[in-house]
């Protein structure tokens, strides 16, 4: 396995949960945040030796980066110049409106991330599971086929990425540029209504991809040509 030193900026739930999970998988973490109560929460519940201190500190040390600080900027709370050339996931999703009435949708997070270090490689993940499915092990997730959806437009970062996915026991799947981290994002408004909306599964809810085999025979027409083809 290859081994990453991951910087976690914003400490909070998710930081802190994902980067202990990747703590007890062998990689090195460094846990940053502003707060003092989240790093002493972290060092808690670390059974591992993990590194804890300022965001520019998590930044300089992670050659993957981990930013879990909703309605800011990257460059709001650390130097972009440590972010160079480094892989910078963006797991955010935006603040739930009033009644799930969402705008139309025209940019990402992640996207505006980019644009803010555009001389890191931004890829987006981890924005459509509640940090309370981490704390199932990885092989149990991995027999559940849950799936870790996965946007960028650095082949390489996404690679480790998917890595990163694996070892949590989640199957990676690369839907192409961070253009769709929109869809990514839409995604996760979507869970989260099905966690806390009326449908009501909760903070386990989760999808997994699958592809079903091909029927044995077609009974009822086919696929027709249609006019949305020409």
């Amino acid at each position: 396995m290859k081994t990453f030193r991951i910087g976690i900026l914003g400490s909070g739930n998710m930081g802190r949960t994902l980067g202990l999970r990747w703590a007890e998988a062998g990689h090195e973490v460094f846990f940053g945040s502003q707060f003092e109560h989240e790093l002493a929460t972290v060092r808690q519940h670390a059974t591992v030796p993990v590194s804890t201190g300022s965001l520019d500190e998590a930044a300089g040390y992670g050659d993957i980066l981990l930013f879990t600080a909703r309605g800011l900027m990257p460059s709001q709370l650390i130097d972009k110049t440590l972010a160079k050339g480094k892989i910078l996931v963006d797991l955010n999703n935006f603040s739930i409106p009033e009644g799930f009435n969402y705008p139309a949708v025209e940019d990402s997070l992640a996207e505006r991330a980019q644009r803010d270090l555009p001389d890191a490689r931004v890829v987006k993940a981890f924005n459509n599971l509640a940090m309370e499915a981490y704390e199932l092990p990885a092989d149990q997730l991995e027999s559940l086929s849950v799936s870790a959806f996965i946007a960028g437009d650095d082949a390489t970062a996404k690679e480790d990425v998917a890595q990163l996915a694996r070892v949590l026991g989640l199957q990676p799947i690369d839907v192409g540029p961070l253009r769709q981290a929109r869809l990514l994002e839409s995604m996760g408004d979507l869970i989260r209504l099905l966690m806390g909306g009326r449908p009501g599964f909760g903070p386990m809810a989760h999808l997994s991809m699958h592809r079903l085999p091909a029927a044995s025979a077609t009974r009822l027409g086919g696929r027709q040509p249609s006019l949305l083809d020409s």
